[in-house]
């Protein structure tokens, strides 16, 4: 049986509308968000992670795949060998074919983020 990662979940608010409250509860869904991290991989056993960001849970590896596209770390999808999430994808695992090397120096994030809460920056 697989587990699948909650992408929202339903909590109690009270709406208020122009300053007025109606002081009745009702249930809003709101999306869930969740770090992940993403791993780079070689055939010989290279490794090294890549980012960790936020998202809500679900297409882990879509997103991995799409992130090293958009960062010019792989330049097509037929660079990639495998992709595998672990548990309910808390890390994704991106292994590249033999012919493909990354210059790992190039991946240094050298930079100060305050908007995060931390986890990301």
């Amino acid at each position: 049986m697989a587990i699948e990662a909650r992408r929202s979940v339903d909590v109690p608010v009270v709406r208020v509308r122009a300053g007025l409250t109606n002081e009745q509860t009702t249930l809003d869904s709101l999306a869930c968000e969740e770090p992940v991290e993403i791993r780079l991989g070689y055939r010989d056993g290279t490794k090294r992670s890549v980012a960790i960001t936020m998202r809500t849970p679900g297409d882990d590896a879509e997103l991995a795949v799409g992130f090293l596209l958009s960062e010019g770390i792989i330049r097509s999808r037929e660079e990639v060998s495998r992709v595998t999430c672990q548990g309910i994808s808390s890390s994704v695992h991106v292994e590249l074919t033999d012919d493909v090397r990354v210059e790992l120096g190039r991946l240094e994030r050298h930079f100060y983020a305050t908007s995060s809460c931390g986890v990301c920056g």
